[in-house]
């Protein structure tokens, strides 16, 4: 099991964006296990700062999209059956993310922890 703690945090059945988040993820099915606030330094984890989203799919962001567009554009696509009844989650990573804007630099990029 992996940890991981962030700046910001967003699950995707939940409207608002948390913030010091812990994620725990499972090292071969990259499975995320839990998600939870950070209260305290926890051993073993890694502070990899930017935003994650936990969902049970993810897009990259469109070029140029802000984040707003593209936090809407997710909603719209996970608005199926499929992504309902999925019982798995993942957790997406973006960085560099401005977390004081809540928006992609140009330069930012999404890898699935």
């Amino acid at each position: 099991m992996k940890r991981f703690a962030v700046h910001r945090l967003w699950v995707w059945d939940r409207s608002e964006v948390c913030g010091l988040s812990l994620v725990e993820v499972d090292e071969v099915s990259h499975i995320v296990s839990a998600v939870r606030p950070l209260a305290c330094e926890t051993e073993r984890t890694e502070w990899i700062g930017g935003f994650v989203i936990v969902a049970p799919q993810c897009t990259s962001p469109l070029s140029g999209e802000s984040f707003d567009a593209y936090r809407k554009r997710l909603l719209s696509e996970w608005d199926s059956a499929e992504c309902r009844s999925s019982h798995s989650l993942y957790a997406y990573h973006f960085s560099p993310f401005n977390v004081v804007d809540m928006d992609f630099p140009a330069v930012s990029r999404m890898t699935v922890l």
